[in-house]
């Protein structure tokens, strides 16, 4: 599945290379978009930061085969990041000036928190009891989902943090840096800081989710901006997207 700013959502076969699904052309670019647990949904975030007038949202459409189900959020500020918790009854949204929570089924907003900073990256952890979040000041911080209070902020980054990903299984948490660093974190350590390790190279573009056995990491580094990677569930396919349009 792959969206950006040719502000359409595509489902192509991975074995064929084909497009086999489009929606239809959207009024604005889609930066972010997940999947639901069931493979049933997708929620994509509709922003352009270049057009402050048009309020961004998040809208929802069927998997694979692409039908409009709703707007789900709408926001008068930019949009980063959307992300479904492990049952797929909620989102997690974040953009240039909050970090919300919404009911997918009923459409409500369950918590909004105004930040200091924009949300580059967001995810349900400990099972969906908090919120993991990276922001544009290269800060992570930990929310309570449910009250929404911040519990902790881990270690920063010398730059804006592009993304962050997450193994559910051992509550391991990658954030991906401007600095040319990817650190991971241990929700097991409930010290100052969360950092485990940190990986360093030239230039880190793009971070996949991590295995629980081999806490194998994979980054895509080319000569062109690589904006997003992942990786699927057995590590055989890498897919990765950027500024070359490819």
């Amino acid at each position: 599945v792959t969206a950006g700013r040719f502000n359409r959502i595509q489902v192509w076969d991975l074995k064929t290379g084909k497009l086999v699904h489009e929606t239809e052309e959207q009024d604005l670019p889609i930066p972010a978009l997940d999947i639901s647990p069931d493979g049933k949904l997708i929620a994509a975030a509709l922003s352009d930061w270049k057009r402050p007038r048009d309020p961004a949202r998040v809208q929802l459409w069927t998997f694979p085969r692409l039908k409009p189900v709703g707007r789900l959020y709408r926001h008068r500020y930019e949009l980063k990041t959307v992300r479904f918790n492990s049952d797929g009854k909620q989102l997690v949204i974040g953009g240039t000036d909050l970090l919300a929570v919404v009911d997918v089924k009923k459409r409500l907003t369950v918590k909004s928190l105004r930040t200091d900073t924009g949300i580059m990256g967001a995810a349900f952890v400990d099972h969906d009891r908090m919120i993991v979040s990276g922001d544009w000041n290269g800060r992570m911080r930990l929310w309570n989902a449910a009250s929404g209070q911040l519990i902790k902020t881990g270690a920063e980054h010398n730059k804006y943090i592009i993304d962050v990903q997450i193994d559910r299984t051992a509550d391991r948490i990658v954030s991906c840096g401007r600095d040319g660093t990817a650190k991971v974190w241990s929700l097991a350590d409930r010290g100052d800081s969360l950092a485990t390790r940190v990986l360093n190279w030239p230039d880190v573009r793009a971070v996949s989710s991590i295995t629980s056995i081999s806490t194998r990491l994979l980054v895509q580094q080319q000569s062109q901006r690589i904006l997003f990677g992942t990786a699927s569930k057995d590590f055989k396919y890498f897919a990765a997207g950027g500024s070359a349009g490819n």
